[in-house]
C-alpha cells in the first residue's frame, strides 16, 4: 500500500523492519519537501509516521567540499579544542599559538568557513544566499 506513494514521489525504500509495536523504513528521499508530502500522504491514510534521523548525502562541490583545506583545518582545530561551546573552553590566541598564525588570521579563517557552511545549509532548506 506504501509503493505507490513511494513511487509518485521517487522515494526509494533503503531497508526496512517490522515488530508487534510497528516498523520503520529507512528511505532515501530526493529532497525535505518530498518528505513532508510524503509525512503528509501517510497521515491521510490513517498512519503516524514518525521521522527519527535525516542524513544528507555530500555531492562534489556541495557542503564541507566548498570550503578550503585551511578553512577545514582551522574549523576541526577549533571544534576540537571547544572553542565553539559556551563558555568557550579555548581563545583565538591559544588557537593560532598552535596553527603558528596570528588571531587575526585565525578569526578570519574560522568566520569564512562558518559563513560558507551556513549559506550551504539556508540553501538547502529553501532559503536564498545573498547575491543570489
Amino acid at each position: 500500500m506504501l509503493s505507490p506513494h513511494f513511487r509518485r514521489h521517487d522515494v526509494s525504500i533503503l531497508d526496512n523492519e517490522g515488530s508487534v509495536d510497528g516498523f520503520w523504513l529507512r528511505l532515501r528521499v530526493p529532497d525535505r519537501e518530498t518528505l513532508r508530502t510524503i509525512v503528509g500522504e501517510l497521515r491521510e491514510l490513517g498512519s503516524n509516521p514518525v521521522v527519527d534521523r535525516i542524513y544528507s548525502e555530500q555531492t562534489p562541490g556541495r557542503g564541507t567540499g566548498d570550503l578550503t583545506d585551511r578553512q577545514r583545518e582551522c574549523l576541526r582545530l577549533a571544534l576540537e579544542a571547544g572553542y565553539f561551546e559556551t563558555p568557550s573552553e579555548a581563545t583565538l590566541d591559544e588557537l593560532a599559538a598552535d596553527l603558528d598564525i596570528s588571531s587575526q588570521a585565525l578569526s578570519k579563517h574560522i568566520r569564512a568557513g562558518v559563513r560558507k557552511l551556513v549559506a550551504e545549509e539556508m540553501s538547502g532548506s529553501g532559503e536564498r544566499r545573498p547575491g543570489s
